[in-house]
């Protein structure tokens, strides 16, 4: 799974982020606000990752590189957080997670951490 997020706000500076955000995330524009919108700048980081894999016929090869099965997560969704062990990457590039309570959810978006969770 590949992930980004960004800030557009002009007057938020990194000095200004969050401790947690801080240690993780950088700037693209560090000297002062982006010279181009939010929407142009996600559509172009789209055009180019699209083609990098065109008929998406890398899912494979994806598969086996990705780390993330196997591992405890910590996911993060607008209604919730918790911990879900990351089972496999479905046919539509979906990671398949299981909660502690044994319900599976296929996540298409969201924010998954690799991180030490607490599992009882």
């Amino acid at each position: 799974m590949a992930g980004g997020g960004h800030r557009a706000q002009p007057d938020h500076h990194p000095a200004d982020w969050p401790e947690e955000l801080a240690r993780t995330a950088g700037s693209l524009f560090p000297g002062g606000p982006a010279p181009v919108g939010r929407a142009a700048l996600a559509g172009a980081i789209a055009r180019e990752l699209l083609a990098l894999c065109p008929a998406f016929d890398c899912l494979d090869e994806y598969r086996s590189r990705c780390f993330v099965p196997g591992h405890w997560v910590t996911v993060c969704t607008a209604a919730e957080t918790y911990a879900a062990r990351a089972i496999a990457i479905d046919d539509n590039g979906a990671l398949l997670v299981e909660r502690e309570g044994g319900r599976r959810a296929a996540l298409q978006h969201g924010e998954v951490s690799i991180r030490p969770t607490k599992t009882e």
